[in-house]
């Protein structure tokens, strides 16, 4: 899991990277170590020690970072608690505030889980996590509010919830890859049920089949169950047929391509 340092945060890094451990032969067990510049190096028996100044601690002997407690969560998004994949997330943006004061700003990739915020000193803020797409369209978002006094905090798992509902997006083809023409397809009719077997949505005036497919909006997220009929042009009876469900993963475009409505006695 990703560790973020919520104080101190580039300032701690660059002083890792100054940091050595290398004694040269003949010198101070000290030389070289700077203790991130966050405290002074010591001789104790023979060997270098870091005396870490004051809001910092030890690291091992020889660093010293921002002392505190840590911020432990994990993430999924709802409805459902989906992964990450399954909600089309990439990264995830991690915020911290202390009243109005931004102290933490960074993206984590959503696959590593959650975040750990190390060096995070006694008070309450608030976290605000937002999942992006690749495309960095922020499509889930959520707000906590935590309180830390003295000891590590463990959140668990924290849903972050769509930023907006979702549109189905698809195109048709008949039995094996016809059209409609050699379809003998006039009209699909487009019809979307709830997991009760409600009708929610209904196509109306029924689509002519040359408009090749169909973008049904604002829908909340979750699985629907969607039916396309195709209509023959010579008795208009059902020649095609399409029931499947889908699952409207995240807000904006869920683009489904090519979907094939079976032959369920074709058109004459």
């Amino acid at each position: 899991m990703k560790k973020l340092s919520a104080i101190f945060l580039v300032l701690g890094i660059s002083g890792f990277l100054l940091s050595g451990c290398i004694i040269s032969s003949g010198g101070s067990p000290c030389d070289g170590i700077t203790c991130d510049n966050f405290g002074t190096c010591i001789e104790v028996g023979g060997d270098a020690e870091c005396t870490c100044d004051n809001g910092y601690k030890n690291d091992g002997p020889l660093h010293c970072v921002a002392a505190g407690s840590s911020i432990d969560l994990d993430w999924s998004f709802g409805p459902g608690g989906r992964s990450c994949d399954d909600a089309y997330v990439d990264k995830v943006r991690v915020q911290m505030f202390s009243g109005n004061t931004e102290i933490l700003n960074q993206e984590v990739a959503c696959s590593n889980g959650g975040a750990v915020i190390d060096a995070v000193e006694d008070g309450t803020y608030s976290i605000d996590l937002t999942g992006l797409s690749a495309a960095g369209d922020e499509w889930y978002t959520t707000t906590e509010d935590v309180t830390v006094s003295g000891q590590n905090v463990e959140l668990g798992t924290v849903i972050l919830t769509p930023t907006g509902p979702g549109d189905m997006k698809f195109v048709w083809e008949f039995g094996a890859g016809l059209d409609c023409t050699a379809a003998g397809v006039s009209r699909v009719r487009v019809e979307v049920y709830d997991s009760n077997s409600n009708l929610e949505f209904e196509a109306d005036p029924v689509p002519h089949c040359d408009e090749l497919g169909a973008s049904i909006t604002n829908f909340a997220l979750g699985t629907w169950n969607l039916v396309l009929e195709g209509i023959c042009d010579s008795d208009l009876s059902v020649g095609y047929k399409l029931d499947a469900n889908l699952v409207i993963a995240h807000p904006d475009d869920n683009d489904y391509g090519t979907v094939t409505l079976e032959d369920v006695g074709g058109c004459q």
